[in-house]
């Protein structure tokens, strides 16, 4: 999931460092259905700032 540190360092917005379930997830110690609860909450967010 390189994007979401992508988006974490794009959008440096205090709201978007408040919620921890947005911080990078390893693949290698969470399940493919971890990701797109994590997406969920960028997608929210950034139309949120929009």
């Amino acid at each position: 999931m390189p994007k979401v540190s992508v988006i974490i360092r794009n959008y440096n917005h205090p709201r978007f460092l408040e919620q921890p379930a947005v911080i990078p997830i390893p693949t290698e110690q969470y399940p493919t259905p971890a990701q797109p609860s994590a997406n969920f909450l960028l997608n929210s967010g950034k139309s949120n700032w929009k």
